[in-house]
C-alpha cells in the first residue's frame, strides 16, 4: 500500500528531472524574511536587481536576465542567489562574498587571513602553493604554548567586542580576545600565525585564546543570513597549534601549509548552510603534495575503518599538480591512476588553461596552436611578449591578470648581489641555478629553478638615506618598518612602488654568519686591499715583469711593511729569497714589490686601469673578505671622534662605485655603515 506524503512547506516549481532541486534551493539560497522563506520568484526579483544596480543595466537587459532566470536556462553565481540584492554586499568588505570562486598566491601569513575571510563568506578558495610562492613564508621561530578558555556566548550580545583584541601580557606572553565577526574570527587566526614567526621573542610563546565574545551556535547572522556555527572554532587554534609546532626551525612544506588552510576551512559553515570549498595547487614534481591523501581511510587491529585524522582537513579540498610544460604519457598515466585509487591526483597543463583564459584573444586555432607551441618551447616570457605583439595597447596589469597565476613575477635586475651558501653572487649567474640563499642569517634552499629571466620590464630604483640602493620592479615586496618601540619592531611586506620618501625598510641581519667558502685567504686579501688603497701595478716590457707595488708613510711605515713582507714572501710563486722592501728617501716611503701579489690581482680582476673593488672581489671567501677590509682600511681609513662624543671608522675615497662595493662587503659580514657624498672637495666617504 503506498501512501501519499502531505507537504507541510510549499516548494517551488523545478522540473521532476531534477529531484534533488527543492532540498538544495531551501537550503542553500533561499533566504529567511519575516514573511518566511523566499520563493524562487523572489530570489530572481531580488538578485536580478542586484545585479541591474551593480551593471547599470538597460530595462532590456534586465527583463532578459531575469526572463532567463525563471526559465532555469541562465542563473547568477551561486553566491549572488544567496546575498545578491541585498544591503549586505553593498558593503566594501563583502564585495568577494558575490565570487563562486578565488584563488590566493600563497606568500605571506595574510594569504592565509584572506582565504579564511573569503570561506567564511561561502566563497570557494584556490591557493597556489608552488615552491616559487610558499618559500616566501617566514620560517617559524616560535614553539607555542597555547590555552583556549570561555565558553562561547558567555559575555552578553551588548558587551562583546566586535573585533580581536591582542594583548601583550609581557615578552612571551599574548592574549588574544576573540571578536565575534567575521573579521575578528580572522584576525585570531591571522595573529597565531603572525607569533609564529614573530622575532619579537625568545624560546615558547605563551598564548591565550579566549572565546567568551564569540556568539553562540544557532544566533542569527542579520545581515549575511543563516545563524553562527562556533562550534568547531576552540579545536581549530589547538590543530593550527599543532602544525605550527611541528614546522618549528623551518620553512612550512606545501602540505602544512595545505594543512593550516583547511583547518580553517574545516571550522567554516557560512551561515550555517555552505561548507567550505577548495582548490590546492602543487607543482608537478612535489612529491609530497602529489601522494598527501594516499591511504586516507586505514583498519585498526579489529579492522574497523578509520580516517587518518592529522589529514582529515585535506578532504575540504581538491588537490592538483601544475605542469608548465607538457606532461609526458607516463605522468598522464600516472595521474589518471591516482584518480582512480584515491580521487585525487589531478594536472593541470598551465598553458592550456591560460589560453582558454584568453580566448577573446586567441580566436582562431591557428592562434592558439601557436600559443601554445611558444609557451611550451620557449616558456611564458616569450609567450607573453608574443601576446603583447598581437595587443600592443595592453597594459602590464592587464597582462598580468590574463596570465592569471603564472604571469609578471616580482623580480630585481641581473646584476644584483645575492648572498648565497657558497658566497655572493649577482642574479644573472643563478638563473636556472638552484642554490641557497641567505635571508635574515638563515640559510634557505631555492627550487631547482633557481632565478628566472623574467623579460624586460620598467623597474625603480630603491634608495636608503645610508646609501643602499637596489633597482626593482615596482610590484616587488619590501619589509616596510610600520612601528618601533624600545622592546619590539613591527613590520609587513609592501610593494616598491607604494614606498615614500621617510619610510623605513629592514635590511638583512648577517651577524653571526656562518663562514662561507670561495677564492682567497686571509692573507690575500689584506695584501689587495692594500694595493687598492695605497699601492699601484706596474708593467716593465724591458725585463717582462708585472709586480705590485705596496706604498707605506707615516709614523706606522715600520709595523705595515714588516707586516706586508711577512703575507708576501708566504705566497705563491714569491722567490725564494726573501724580499726586504725599499726605502725611498726623497719621498719618506717603504715600498715592497711582489711579481706573486700582481698574479692574484689580476685573477681578482683588478688591473693598472681598473685598481678597485671588482665582481670577483665581492665573491671571495669570508676570510678573504676580513683580510681584504682591514687591508683597504689600514690603507685609506682613519678613527674620528672622541669617547665623548662618538668614536666612528671612516674610509675617504673619490670613487663612489668603490664604496658601495665596500657597503655591501661590511653588510655582509653584519656590519651597517653610512655612506656621505661630497663631504669634501672631490671625495666620497
Amino acid at each position: 500500500m503506498v501512501q501519499d506524503i502531505v507537504r507541510t512547506r510549499r516548494i517551488a516549481d523545478f522540473p521532476a528531472s531534477a529531484p534533488a532541486a527543492n532540498p538544495v534551493f531551501f537550503r542553500t539560497y533561499s533566504r529567511q524574511t519575516e514573511a518566511g522563506r523566499e520563493s524562487w520568484e523572489q530570489v530572481c526579483d531580488r538578485t536580478v536587481a542586484g545585479v541591474a544596480k551593480l551593471g547599470r543595466l538597460t530595462s532590456p537587459e534586465e527583463a532578459l536576465i531575469i526572463r532567463m532566470q525563471q526559465e532555469l536556462k541562465t542563473l547568477t553565481s551561486g553566491r549572488w542567489l544567496w546575498i545578491g540584492g541585498t544591503d549586505w554586499i553593498d558593503s566594501q568588505k563583502n564585495f568577494s562574498g558575490g565570487y563562486n570562486c578565488t584563488s590566493t598566491n600563497v606568500t605571506d601569513w595574510h594569504a592565509f587571513a584572506l582565504m579564511m575571510d573569503l570561506a567564511m563568506m561561502g566563497c570557494g578558495t584556490g591557493a597556489m602553493l608552488e615552491p616559487k610562492y610558499i618559500e616566501l613564508l617566514p620560517p617559524i621561530r616560535n614553539r607555542i604554548s597555547l590555552r583556549v578558555q570561555g565558553a562561547v556566548g558567555t559575555t552578553p550580545a551588548s558587551l562583546r567586542r566586535e573585533e580581536t583584541e591582542v594583548i601583550w601580557n609581557d615578552n612571551q606572553a599574548v592574549a588574544i580576545h576573540v571578536g565575534d565577526s567575521r573579521q575578528g574570527w580572522v584576525k585570531s587566526y591571522e595573529t597565531l600565525l603572525e607569533l609564529s614567526s614573530s622575532d619579537r621573542f625568545d624560546g615558547t610563546v605563551g598564548i591565550l585564546v579566549d572565546m567568551s565574545d564569540v556568539r553562540p551556535a544557532g544566533e542569527t547572522l542579520k545581515g549575511f543570513g543563516g545563524m553562527a556555527n562556533p562550534v568547531k572554532l576552540p579545536d581549530m587554534y589547538q590543530r593550527v597549534v599543532r602544525i605550527l609546532n611541528q614546522a618549528q626551525g623551518r620553512q612550512l612544506n606545501s602540505i602544512e601549509c595545505c594543512l593550516l588552510i583547511d583547518e580553517a576551512a574545516v571550522t567554516i559553515v557560512a551561515g550555517n548552510i555552505r561548507r567550505s570549498a577548495g582548490m590546492r595547487q602543487f607543482d608537478s614534481r612535489d612529491e609530497i603534495a602529489a601522494g598527501a591523501k594516499e591511504n586516507l581511510w586505514q583498519q585498526d587491529e579489529n579492522g574497523n575503518w578509520r580516517i587518518d585524522p592529522e589529514r582529515d582537513a585535506l578532504r575540504m579540498a581538491n588537490h592538483t599538480r601544475v605542469f608548465h610544460r607538457k606532461p609526458t604519457a607516463e605522468e598522464t598515466l600516472e595521474a589518471v591512476r591516482k584518480q582512480f585509487y584515491s580521487g585525487e591526483g589531478a594536472i593541470q597543463y598551465a598553458p592550456e588553461a591560460i589560453a582558454r583564459a584568453n580566448a577573446d584573444l586567441l580566436t582562431h586555432p591557428d592562434l592558439k596552436a601557436e600559443f601554445l607551441a611558444i609557451y611550451g618551447e620557449l616558456g611564458i616570457q616569450e609567450a607573453m611578449q608574443w601576446l603583447k605583439q598581437y595587443q600592443p595597447d595592453m597594459t602590464e596589469s592587464e597582462l598580468e591578470h590574463r596570465f592569471q597565476r603564472y604571469g609578471l613575477n616580482p623580480c630585481v635586475t641581473a646584476d644584483t648581489w645575492i648572498h648565497t651558501g657558497d658566497g655572493p653572487r649577482q642574479v644573472q649567474s643563478l638563473i636556472g641555478q638552484q642554490h641557497s640563499t641567505y635571508i635574515n642569517g638563515e640559510l634557505f634552499s631555492t627550487t631547482a629553478d633557481g632565478f628566472f629571466f623574467s623579460g624586460i620590464k620598467p623597474v625603480v630604483k630603491l634608495q636608503t638615506k645610508e646609501g643602499q640602493s637596489l633597482r626593482l620592479t615596482a610590484n616587488h615586496r619590501v619589509l616596510k618598518v610600520i612601528g618601533q618601540t624600545q622592546k619590539a619592531q613591527y613590520s609587513e611586506w609592501v610593494e616598491a612602488g607604494d614606498l615614500v620618501a621617510g619610510d623605513r625598510v629592514l635590511i638583512h641581519n648577517h651577524r653571526g654568519l656562518q663562514p662561507w667558502g670561495g677564492a682567497g685567504s686571509e692573507a690575500e686579501g689584506w695584501l689587495l686591499g692594500s694595493l687598492i688603497g695605497d699601492g699601484s701595478l706596474v708593467d716593465y716590457p724591458k725585463n717582462h715583469t708585472y709586480q705590485a707595488k705596496l706604498r707605506y708613510w707615516g709614523d706606522t711605515q715600520d709595523v705595515m711593511k714588516e707586516h706586508a713582507l711577512a703575507l708576501v714572501n708566504q705566497l705563491d710563486g714569491a722567490p725564494t729569497k726573501p724580499s726586504h722592501g725599499t726605502y725611498h728617501e726623497r719621498n719618506r716611503y717603504f715600498e715592497v714589490g711582489s711579481s706573486a701579489l700582481a698574479q692574484i690581482a689580476k685573477q681578482f680582476g683588478v688591473f693598472p686601469s681598473h685598481k678597485t673593488v671588482t665582481a670577483e672581489v665581492e665573491q671571495g671567501s669570508c676570510e678573504f673578505y676580513c683580510g681584504f677590509l682591514q687591508g683597504l682600511f689600514d690603507a685609506d681609513g682613519s678613527v674620528q671622534g672622541s669617547q665623548l662624543k662618538g668614536i666612528s671608522v671612516r674610509l675617504a675615497q673619490s670613487d663612489l662605485l668603490m664604496l658601495q662595493a665596500v657597503q655591501r662587503m661590511l653588510m655582509r659580514l653584519g656590519i651597517v655603515s653610512k655612506l656621505y657624498r661630497d663631504r669634501a672637495p672631490l671625495k666620497c666617504a
